[in-house]
């Protein structure tokens, strides 16, 4: 546990992912506005990545290339998102056009998938997080 400047019990865990990512997409600009629309936060980029930010401060990077020799059409994203209210979500994913999976029951989570517009499959569970990220 760290101390705040006020004197009150930070609880958080002291470290957090700082990036996850890259991913490859072809076009920047498409693939920010899926995110957006996600509800990630664009914060910096230029003509070969863009940084968004999700909650805690961890930032997905994405580049700018080709995706032609990446492997099958939709892969799997090295990560998942996760969120509060999933059923918020999958309805925001499928009013705004992103095509979400029906919301499924896993082991320890329920869940969809996303497809980004460079073929990254991203999945979406509903939270177990304990106390505030």
């Amino acid at each position: 546990m760290t101390t705040s400047t006020n004197d009150s019990v930070d609880e958080r865990p002291a470290v957090w992912i700082g990036h996850a990512g890259p991913l490859v997409v072809p076009e920047l600009a498409p693939a920010i506005a899926f995110y957006e629309k996600l509800g990630l936060r664009w914060i910096h980029g230029n003509d070969e990545l863009a940084a968004l930010q999700l909650r805690g401060g961890t930032h997905l990077v994405l580049v700018a290339g080709e995706t032609s020799g990446l492997g099958e059409a939709s892969r799997e994203a090295p990560f998942d998102l996760m969120v509060d209210d999933l059923e918020s979500l999958w309805g925001r994913a499928d009013a705004t056009g992103l095509d979400p999976t029906s919301i499924e029951q896993a082991r320890a989570h329920a869940r969809f998938e996303v497809t980004d517009p460079g073929g990254n499959r991203i999945r979406i569970h509903d939270s177990h997080v304990v106390g505030l990220a």
